[in-house]
């Protein structure tokens, strides 16, 4: 049992468990010290070094695992949301590619009148409006994570309409 009595001790002492907990959660082939996933454990590691109190009757080692693993699980839902964030500007920028080069605003009316209601708003209110994904949610009281879905959906429609329509 290691029980930090400063920063710096707590850390560098419990870093082959940092090592541990990451490699649980790295994809095969990649180097464990290499990966976001141990730069995540170390900073759960530095978070549970300057939260922890011994007074809980709770083993540094054991905080520590769990700080860790829940930051590492916090890591790879924030890569997964830029990732999909980049997913749906690719689509947008393959849109926007096909549209300009056609150099015909029709079609993006053409692309928006195939959408209805929420999917239609979304659309026009963060893409051409610029509003968040965030305000959005609130000035039609859903959360921002079914905005980001019904803007996914939309955009796939309109895809799926410009494709078949041969524009």
């Amino acid at each position: 049992m290691i029980i930090p009595a400063d920063n710096n001790i707590g850390v560098e002492s419990n870093l082959k468990l940092a090592l541990k907990v990451a490699y649980r959660y790295v994809r095969n082939g990649q180097p464990v010290k290499d990966s976001d996933e141990f730069s995540d454990a170390c900073i759960g590691l530095i978070q549970a070094n300057e939260n922890y109190n011994p007074n809980l009757g709770v083993k540094f080692s054991t905080y520590a695992y769990r700080c860790m693993s829940n930051a590492i699980i916090n890591g790879i839902r924030k890569r997964n949301r830029i990732n999909q964030h980049f997913s749906v500007i690719e689509e947008i920028n393959d849109l926007e590619g096909k549209v300009i080069k056609e150099d015909n605003f029709d079609v993006i009316k053409k692309l928006l009148s195939g959408l209805e209601g929420r999917n239609k708003d979304v659309v026009i209110s963060h893409y051409l409006e610029g509003e968040t994904f965030a305000s959005i949610g609130r000035r039609l009281g859903v959360t921002r994570a079914a905005i980001s879905q019904t803007c996914i959906k939309a955009l796939s429609k309109m895809r799926k309409r410009f494709e078949n329509n041969g524009n």
